[in-house]
């Protein structure tokens, strides 16, 4: 379990999406295989409720940077709008420009 957040944590860190998606889809397996083993050994079992205090806060963090990168996303796609606006604009008024001037050596 603890590999597999360190996997995530890692494919966060490196907006690596396929290695957080691949890591994640591991999850519901891994705590199937430790429910099955529980089931066989009772010291496994008095593990459970430190297995699913570990297993929240590493998922409530997997969440929280999760959201932070999302963040920085949608802040970085706002940014590169604001760019592409920017330089429609210029072109606009370069082109507005351009036409005055020809308009202007026509006529002299």
């Amino acid at each position: 379990m603890a590999q597999l957040v360190s996997e995530i944590r890692a494919g966060i860190a490196r907006s690596d999406s396929e290695l957080v998606l691949r890591a994640s889809s591991l999850l519901g397996p891994a705590l199937e295989g430790w429910r099955v083993e529980a089931e066989r050994s009772p010291s496994v079992a008095a593990n459970g409720s430190a297995l699913a205090d570990e297993t929240r806060r590493a998922l409530n963090e997997c969440e929280a940077l999760l959201a932070q990168s999302l963040a920085r996303t949608a802040h970085e796609l706002r940014r590169l709008g604001q760019g592409r606006r920017l330089v429609a604009s210029i072109r606009v008024r370069q082109s507005a420009r351009t036409v005055r001037l020809l308009g202007e050596g026509v006529e002299g």
